[in-house]
């Protein structure tokens, strides 16, 4: 339980989903995860590791997105907001290694306003689609842990120290969690307007 800008207790769930496309799961199966936990959230955190916002990322989610919507409106008929359906969504780009933008929300932001502008009508409609699911959009840059964990093997993963990451990132992922978590930065899941409660989440859940 945190306690919001308005003296308001609010109840923090962190939910960690099955990464897009594992080997092990049907695209059928990815897509419903990811629609399942963008209708639960109050902030969808896109994780992209490679360094760069690609076009694929964009048209994987506003597949994902019109899912969701389904999900939605499945629940909740025609009484359903259809402009902004979610609340916020967030890109983090693990491993950023271009020096023209700075760590953190604000390189973030600047980054996120250029990768937005396109001029193809196709990438136009894209990134239109996902400005008007979401009541806010950002991003924020994380760079990469350290040479020691690129070392590690996945096997080994489990064993990492905060002694094998470097400060710069252990400050970046801290900086992270004040613009999720500080009072005037938590969002409260709402659904058409309204907070909600666990009863609610359950049946978009069902």
């Amino acid at each position: 339980m945190l306690e919001n800008d308005h003296g308001q207790k609010v109840a923090v769930f962190l939910m960690d989903t099955q990464g897009s496309f594992d080997k092990g799961m049907t695209a059928a199966e990815c897509s419903f995860i990811a629609a399942l936990s963008t209708s639960l959230s109050s902030v969808q955190i896109y994780n992209l590791k490679g360094g760069l916002i690609d076009e694929s990322d964009l048209q994987l989610l506003q597949i994902f997105l019109n899912h969701a919507r389904a999900i939605i409106e499945t629940e909740q008929g025609e009484e359903n907001d259809r402009t902004s359906q979610f609340q916020c969504l967030l890109f983090l780009i693990r491993n950023w290694q271009m020096p023209d933008y700075d760590y953190g929300s604000k390189g973030g932001l600047e980054y996120l306003e250029e990768v937005m502008n396109t001029d193809q009508a196709e990438n136009k409609d894209v990134r239109k689609k996902i400005r008007e699911s979401f009541a806010d959009v950002r991003c924020h840059l994380l760079e990469h842990p350290g040479k020691k964990v690129a070392k590690l093997k996945d096997s080994k993963l489990d064993k990492i120290k905060v002694l094998d990451i470097d400060k710069d990132f252990l400050e970046g992922v801290d900086d992270l969690a004040k613009c999720l978590f500080s009072k005037d930065s938590l969002v409260v899941k709402k659904l058409n307007g309204k907070a909600c409660t666990g009863k609610d989440l359950m049946k978009v859940a069902k």
